[in-house]
Protein backbone atom coordinates (compact mmCIF):
# COMPACT_ATOMS: atom_id res chain seq x y z
CA UNK A 1 0.00 0.00 0.00
CA UNK A 2 1.90 3.51 -1.58
CA UNK A 3 1.50 6.24 1.31
CA UNK A 4 -0.19 9.61 0.45
CA UNK A 5 1.83 12.58 -0.60
CA UNK A 6 2.42 15.24 1.77
CA UNK A 7 0.94 18.43 0.84
CA UNK A 8 2.44 21.24 2.67
CA UNK A 9 0.49 24.59 2.26
CA UNK A 10 2.98 27.57 3.17
CA UNK A 11 2.87 31.05 2.28
CA UNK A 12 4.48 32.66 -0.78
CA UNK A 13 7.67 34.68 0.10
CA UNK A 14 6.65 36.95 -2.16
CA UNK A 15 3.45 39.50 -2.28
CA UNK A 16 0.50 38.29 -4.70
CA UNK A 17 0.25 40.17 -7.09
CA UNK A 18 -3.51 41.51 -8.35
CA UNK A 19 -4.58 39.69 -10.59
CA UNK A 20 -7.82 40.99 -12.64
CA UNK A 21 -9.41 37.07 -12.71
CA UNK A 22 -9.78 37.03 -9.07
CA UNK A 23 -12.05 39.90 -9.15
CA UNK A 24 -13.91 37.36 -11.69
CA UNK A 25 -14.14 34.93 -9.35
CA UNK A 26 -15.09 36.72 -6.58
CA UNK A 27 -17.31 38.98 -8.28
CA UNK A 28 -20.38 38.09 -5.80
CA UNK A 29 -18.45 38.62 -2.77
CA UNK A 30 -17.68 42.12 -4.31
CA UNK A 31 -21.27 42.56 -5.24
CA UNK A 32 -22.40 41.55 -1.54
CA UNK A 33 -19.85 44.29 -0.19
CA UNK A 34 -21.01 46.89 -2.65
CA UNK A 35 -24.22 46.52 -1.22
CA UNK A 36 -23.06 46.11 2.41
CA UNK A 37 -21.24 49.51 1.97
CA UNK A 38 -24.64 51.26 0.25
CA UNK A 39 -26.85 49.90 3.01
CA UNK A 40 -24.27 51.03 5.74
CA UNK A 41 -24.98 54.57 4.00
CA UNK A 42 -28.07 55.21 2.54
CA UNK A 43 -30.73 52.64 4.48
CA UNK A 44 -29.95 52.86 8.37
CA UNK A 45 -32.23 55.35 7.92
CA UNK A 46 -35.23 56.75 6.61
CA UNK A 47 -34.12 60.40 5.69
CA UNK A 48 -30.39 59.13 4.43
CA UNK A 49 -30.97 60.45 1.27
CA UNK A 50 -31.85 63.20 1.55
CA UNK A 51 -29.37 64.55 5.08
CA UNK A 52 -27.05 63.96 1.79
CA UNK A 53 -27.78 66.91 0.81
CA UNK A 54 -27.69 68.72 4.16
CA UNK A 55 -23.77 69.40 3.95
CA UNK A 56 -22.86 70.30 0.62
CA UNK A 57 -26.22 72.74 0.44
CA UNK A 58 -24.43 74.41 3.94
CA UNK A 59 -21.33 74.69 2.79
CA UNK A 60 -21.79 76.17 -0.52
CA UNK A 61 -24.42 78.28 1.28
CA UNK A 62 -22.05 79.89 3.62
CA UNK A 63 -19.48 80.34 0.30
CA UNK A 64 -21.90 82.52 -1.15
CA UNK A 65 -22.91 84.58 2.13
CA UNK A 66 -18.68 84.88 2.35
CA UNK A 67 -18.80 85.95 -1.23
CA UNK A 68 -21.47 88.47 -1.19
CA UNK A 69 -20.03 89.51 1.58
CA UNK A 70 -16.28 90.51 0.69
CA UNK A 71 -17.50 91.87 -2.52
CA UNK A 72 -14.84 89.94 -4.77
CA UNK A 73 -15.89 87.48 -7.60
CA UNK A 74 -14.10 84.19 -6.83
CA UNK A 75 -15.92 82.24 -9.58
CA UNK A 76 -14.84 82.02 -13.28
CA UNK A 77 -17.33 81.23 -16.22
CA UNK A 78 -20.53 79.71 -14.95
CA UNK A 79 -22.57 81.13 -12.11
CA UNK A 80 -21.09 81.33 -8.59
CA UNK A 81 -23.54 79.36 -7.18
CA UNK A 82 -23.21 76.48 -9.63
CA UNK A 83 -19.48 76.83 -9.70
CA UNK A 84 -19.15 76.21 -6.01
CA UNK A 85 -21.81 73.58 -5.59
CA UNK A 86 -20.44 71.45 -8.40
CA UNK A 87 -16.82 72.08 -6.55
CA UNK A 88 -18.45 71.22 -3.38
CA UNK A 89 -20.57 68.09 -3.73
CA UNK A 90 -17.22 66.40 -6.10
CA UNK A 91 -14.77 67.44 -3.63
CA UNK A 92 -16.58 65.65 -1.09
CA UNK A 93 -17.47 63.11 -3.01
CA UNK A 94 -13.48 62.39 -3.30
CA UNK A 95 -13.14 63.00 0.16
CA UNK A 96 -15.06 60.60 1.31
CA UNK A 97 -14.37 57.73 -0.27
CA UNK A 98 -10.86 58.06 -0.12
CA UNK A 99 -11.47 57.97 3.46
CA UNK A 100 -13.80 55.00 3.47
CA UNK A 101 -11.28 53.19 0.49
CA UNK A 102 -7.79 53.92 3.24
CA UNK A 103 -10.29 52.25 5.98
CA UNK A 104 -11.52 49.43 4.87
CA UNK A 105 -9.20 46.81 5.91
CA UNK A 106 -9.69 47.97 9.33
CA UNK A 107 -13.65 48.23 8.76
CA UNK A 108 -13.58 44.35 7.70
CA UNK A 109 -10.55 43.17 9.81
CA UNK A 110 -12.66 40.22 11.22
CA UNK A 111 -13.80 38.51 7.59
CA UNK A 112 -10.05 38.99 6.81
CA UNK A 113 -8.88 37.27 9.50
CA UNK A 114 -11.62 34.18 9.02
CA UNK A 115 -11.56 33.71 4.92
CA UNK A 116 -9.31 34.57 1.95
CA UNK A 117 -10.40 36.56 -0.47
CA UNK A 118 -8.43 39.51 -2.57
CA UNK A 119 -8.27 42.34 -0.05
CA UNK A 120 -8.75 44.42 -2.95
CA UNK A 121 -12.32 43.43 -2.80
CA UNK A 122 -12.45 45.73 0.18
CA UNK A 123 -11.50 48.80 -0.68
CA UNK A 124 -12.99 49.18 -4.53
CA UNK A 125 -16.50 48.02 -2.90
CA UNK A 126 -15.95 51.14 -1.00
CA UNK A 127 -15.46 53.20 -3.99
CA UNK A 128 -18.29 51.37 -6.13
CA UNK A 129 -20.60 52.33 -3.28
CA UNK A 130 -19.95 56.20 -3.47
CA UNK A 131 -21.38 56.20 -7.37
CA UNK A 132 -24.61 56.63 -5.17
CA UNK A 133 -23.43 59.78 -4.10
CA UNK A 134 -22.35 60.90 -7.87
CA UNK A 135 -25.70 60.34 -8.85
CA UNK A 136 -27.40 62.66 -5.89
CA UNK A 137 -24.59 64.99 -6.47
CA UNK A 138 -25.86 65.38 -10.12
CA UNK A 139 -29.56 65.29 -9.39
CA UNK A 140 -29.05 68.45 -7.29
CA UNK A 141 -26.29 69.93 -9.82
CA UNK A 142 -28.57 69.73 -12.85
CA UNK A 143 -31.82 70.95 -10.91
CA UNK A 144 -29.76 74.47 -10.45
CA UNK A 145 -28.46 74.21 -13.74
CA UNK A 146 -31.85 74.34 -15.59
CA UNK A 147 -33.17 76.72 -12.97
CA UNK A 148 -30.15 79.31 -14.01
CA UNK A 149 -30.58 78.96 -17.73
CA UNK A 150 -26.65 76.98 -18.17
CA UNK A 151 -26.89 74.64 -20.64
CA UNK A 152 -24.69 71.77 -21.92
CA UNK A 153 -22.63 71.41 -24.84
CA UNK A 154 -20.29 68.62 -26.65
CA UNK A 155 -17.99 68.37 -23.75
CA UNK A 156 -20.39 66.68 -21.28
CA UNK A 157 -19.46 63.72 -23.10
CA UNK A 158 -15.98 63.94 -20.91
CA UNK A 159 -18.18 63.58 -17.79
CA UNK A 160 -18.27 59.75 -17.80
CA UNK A 161 -14.15 58.97 -18.09
CA UNK A 162 -13.97 62.24 -15.70
CA UNK A 163 -15.81 60.49 -13.00
CA UNK A 164 -14.47 57.55 -13.58
CA UNK A 165 -10.26 59.43 -13.07
CA UNK A 166 -11.48 60.63 -9.79
CA UNK A 167 -12.64 57.55 -8.71
CA UNK A 168 -9.77 55.93 -9.32
CA UNK A 169 -7.69 58.36 -7.63
CA UNK A 170 -10.04 58.12 -4.88
CA UNK A 171 -9.09 54.24 -5.08
CA UNK A 172 -5.31 54.26 -5.87
CA UNK A 173 -4.60 56.87 -2.93
CA UNK A 174 -7.25 54.63 -1.08
CA UNK A 175 -4.97 51.63 -1.42
CA UNK A 176 -2.43 53.29 -0.25
CA UNK A 177 -2.77 54.66 2.64
CA UNK A 178 -4.89 51.18 3.77
CA UNK A 179 -1.72 49.51 3.02
CA UNK A 180 0.76 52.15 5.32
CA UNK A 181 -1.77 52.05 7.84
CA UNK A 182 -1.76 48.37 8.41
CA UNK A 183 1.53 48.83 10.18
CA UNK A 184 1.28 53.00 11.29
CA UNK A 185 -2.45 52.85 12.42
CA UNK A 186 -1.70 56.71 13.59
CA UNK A 187 -1.88 57.76 9.75
CA UNK A 188 -5.45 57.63 9.11
CA UNK A 189 -5.82 60.61 11.83
CA UNK A 190 -3.20 62.26 9.13
CA UNK A 191 -5.45 61.62 5.91
CA UNK A 192 -8.50 63.20 7.55
CA UNK A 193 -6.40 66.18 8.50
CA UNK A 194 -5.16 66.18 4.67
CA UNK A 195 -8.41 65.82 3.40
CA UNK A 196 -9.81 68.51 5.22
CA UNK A 197 -6.98 70.88 3.88
CA UNK A 198 -7.50 69.97 0.56
CA UNK A 199 -10.70 71.24 0.51
CA UNK A 200 -8.79 74.79 0.86
CA UNK A 201 -6.27 74.04 -1.71
CA UNK A 202 -8.29 72.73 -4.67
CA UNK A 203 -10.53 75.11 -6.82
CA UNK A 204 -13.65 74.25 -4.45
CA UNK A 205 -14.91 78.16 -3.83
CA UNK A 206 -12.57 79.88 -6.15
CA UNK A 207 -11.10 79.61 -9.32
CA UNK A 208 -7.65 79.47 -9.74
CA UNK A 209 -7.65 82.32 -12.55
CA UNK A 210 -8.28 84.21 -9.96
CA UNK A 211 -5.04 83.46 -7.79
CA UNK A 212 -1.37 84.83 -8.83
CA UNK A 213 0.62 83.07 -11.44
CA UNK A 214 2.74 82.48 -8.86
CA UNK A 215 0.20 80.47 -6.55
CA UNK A 216 -1.64 78.93 -9.65
CA UNK A 217 2.48 77.43 -10.71
CA UNK A 218 2.19 75.44 -6.69
CA UNK A 219 -1.65 74.90 -7.26
CA UNK A 220 -1.50 73.09 -10.50
CA UNK A 221 0.83 70.05 -8.60
CA UNK A 222 -2.85 69.45 -7.06
CA UNK A 223 -4.34 66.32 -9.14
CA UNK A 224 -7.64 67.91 -8.34
CA UNK A 225 -7.25 71.38 -9.61
CA UNK A 226 -7.71 69.28 -12.81
CA UNK A 227 -10.28 66.95 -11.75
CA UNK A 228 -12.78 69.56 -10.70
CA UNK A 229 -12.09 72.24 -13.63
CA UNK A 230 -12.65 68.98 -15.80
CA UNK A 231 -16.04 68.51 -13.94
CA UNK A 232 -17.36 72.15 -14.18
CA UNK A 233 -16.09 71.85 -18.13
CA UNK A 234 -18.06 68.84 -18.67
CA UNK A 235 -21.18 70.17 -16.78
CA UNK A 236 -21.37 74.02 -18.00
CA UNK A 237 -21.19 75.25 -21.95
CA UNK A 238 -20.05 78.40 -19.80
CA UNK A 239 -16.99 76.83 -18.60
CA UNK A 240 -14.10 75.47 -20.90
CA UNK A 241 -12.76 71.88 -20.91
CA UNK A 242 -9.37 72.24 -19.26
CA UNK A 243 -7.56 69.75 -21.48
CA UNK A 244 -3.71 70.29 -20.02
CA UNK A 245 -4.82 70.21 -16.59
CA UNK A 246 -7.06 66.94 -16.46
CA UNK A 247 -4.02 65.00 -18.32
CA UNK A 248 -2.25 65.77 -15.43
CA UNK A 249 -4.49 64.92 -13.23
CA UNK A 250 -4.80 61.54 -15.58
CA UNK A 251 -1.20 61.10 -15.42
CA UNK A 252 -0.99 61.63 -11.49
CA UNK A 253 -3.99 58.84 -10.97
CA UNK A 254 -2.10 56.44 -12.92
CA UNK A 255 1.07 56.90 -10.65
CA UNK A 256 -1.05 56.63 -7.77
CA UNK A 257 -3.65 53.94 -8.90
CA UNK A 258 0.19 51.56 -9.27
CA UNK A 259 1.61 52.35 -6.47
CA UNK A 260 -1.09 51.95 -3.95
CA UNK A 261 -2.05 48.59 -5.81
CA UNK A 262 1.42 47.39 -5.43
CA UNK A 263 1.51 48.58 -1.63
CA UNK A 264 -1.82 46.56 -0.97
CA UNK A 265 -0.46 43.74 -2.82
CA UNK A 266 2.48 43.28 -1.15
CA UNK A 267 0.81 44.18 2.09
CA UNK A 268 -1.90 41.21 1.59
CA UNK A 269 0.64 38.07 2.88
CA UNK A 270 0.94 39.42 5.90
CA UNK A 271 -2.24 41.75 6.61
CA UNK A 272 -3.79 39.43 8.84
CA UNK A 273 -0.75 39.49 11.52
CA UNK A 274 -1.23 43.79 11.39
CA UNK A 275 -5.29 43.52 11.99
Amino acid sequence: MSAKPLIVIDAARKSRPIIPGDFWNYRGLLWQMTLSAFRAKYLQFQASFLLYYARPLAISLIFIFLRAGAGVELGHGSPYPLFVLAGVCFWFIFSDTTLAASSALSRDASLIQKVYFPILILPLAQCLARFADIGLALIAIFALQIWLGVGVDLETLMLVPVILQMMLLALGLGCGIAAVSLALPDIREGVGIALMLGLFISPVFYAPERMSPAAQLVLNFNPMVGTLQAVRGALFDTDPFPWAAWAYSCGFTVVALLVGLTLLGRASRNVAEFL
